[in-house]
């Protein structure tokens, strides 16, 4: 519509201003005024729609930057709580590295003390410790600490007599 009457302006103005020029009655000028009150209200009317345009394709944009900042944001905060994650399994890994170290030690310790009771429990029954005798015993010792280790039993779970 705002086309057609852009088209029709030029002819209507020239038109007013002839039907001016020759000086008719009353009821013809205030025709003559309403026409050119139609088309100020026309070109008013045009120059509304042009702002609105421009207001709608401005708040289109707003909108795209906030729909990007929105992105940006939910990304960062994503990449923030995948690093948190990071970060945790790293100090879980390392401290499980820690206990299995700590554990492998206690076994270590474990099986000296058995053999350390063994040779002191037949040197207090008055027996010779027989060399052959506790290193046999220590080799059955570790054995019996890998098939724990294997089935996920810890040595540590068991009480030694």
């Amino acid at each position: 519509m705002s086309e057609i009457s852009k088209v029709e302006l030029p002819g209507t103005i020239d038109l007013t201003e002839k039907i001016e020029a020759e000086n008719l009655d009353p009821q013809i000028k205030d025709l003559v005024n309403h026409v050119k009150e139609f088309q100020k209200l026309n070109l008013e009317q045009l120059h509304l729609e042009d702002i609105m345009r421009k207001r709608l394709e401005t708040l289109r944009s707003f909108l795209m930057q906030c729909n990007r900042k929105d992105s940006e944001a939910q990304r960062e905060k994503f990449e923030e709580e995948n690093r948190k994650v990071k970060k945790f399994l790293e100090a879980a890994a390392e401290q499980r590295q820690q206990l299995q170290h700590k554990r492998q030690s206690m076994v270590a310790e474990m099986e000296m003390l058995d053999v350390q009771f063994l040779s002191e429990t037949c040197i207090i029954s008055g027996e010779e410790a027989d060399k052959e005798e506790v290193k046999r015993i220590e080799k059955d010792e570790r054995d019996r600490n890998k098939k724990r280790e294997k089935v996920g039993v810890f040595p540590e779970m068991y009480v030694f007599l």
